[in-house]
């Protein structure tokens, strides 16, 4: 298979970003209206800015808007989430893929080129950060503190697992854990709402095959705690 520009550019920096076991984080940027608040420990990508997290009243227009964003239902009495983490995972999938430059552009009757294109690239990184925190925000509100992660790995089925790693390895050229990993790379975050080339391909991929979310089953393994399982398996078919 051969290497595209992206796989080149990226390998490197995956290979450091997946060995370094970051805690996952939501990625924060200023200019986007709605803004996720920040796991305990973990500082925002891009915002310096304090919220009062603790407050109620945030947390409630904080997940109204995100549900909001992401075309989920809220309850007539209490405003509680009123869906199951699959409902939650799979408006997210749609939300990511209504995110790319070519879904936008069709919903707009038109072509994009040039300039115009490149902007339509950044333009579809921010909604995609955008989609990606209203889902993290209602995923951390919906389940206990530090298994909303691998709770919504745990729906992972073994047949998506294969068309995942197989995706990785024919558009990106790396194996899914390595994917797996950077998803909860903050560095990795940030360097994702850029404008290189190569950014744009990983984003494309991102929006495509299930955004952020974990896409590898729990008993699969990541590098820092499971990768030898995970190879092992492969290599037995």
């Amino acid at each position: 298979m051969s290497t595209t520009p992206a796989m080149t550019t990226m390998r490197p920096f995956l290979l450091l970003a997946a060995r370094r076991g970051v805690t996952l984080s939501v990625a924060t940027d200023p200019l986007l209206a709605f803004n996720a608040p920040t796991p305990r420990g973990v500082r925002p990508l891009s915002s310096g800015r304090h919220h009062d997290w603790s407050s109620p009243p945030q947390i409630h227009r904080e997940r109204s808007a995100a549900m909001s964003l992401l075309g989920l239902p809220v309850s007539g009495t209490d405003r509680r989430p009123a869906f199951t983490a699959r409902q939650l995972r799979d408006a997210y999938f749609e939300a990511a893929k209504r995110c790319h430059p070519d879904a936008v552009s069709s919903d707009e009757g038109g072509n994009v080129g040039g300039d115009a294109e490149d902007a339509a690239k950044v333009g579809a990184a921010r909604r995609f950060v955008r989609v990606t925190e209203a889902y993290e925000l209602l995923r951390a509100l919906s389940l206990p503190s530090g298994s909303a992660f691998e709770a919504e790995a745990a729906l992972v089925s073994e047949d998506e697992e294969e068309e995942y790693r197989i995706a990785c390895r024919q558009f990106l050229g790396v194996d899914a854990e390595i994917v797996e990993e950077s998803k909860r790379c903050p560095l990795f975050r940030e360097w994702l709402q850029g404008r290189t080339d190569a950014a744009f391909h990983w984003n494309s991929f991102f929006l495509k095959h299930g955004g952020l979310a974990p896409k590898l089953r729990p008993n699969s393994g990541l590098l820092s705690g499971g990768t030898e399982r995970g190879v092992t398996r492969r290599r037995r078919r």
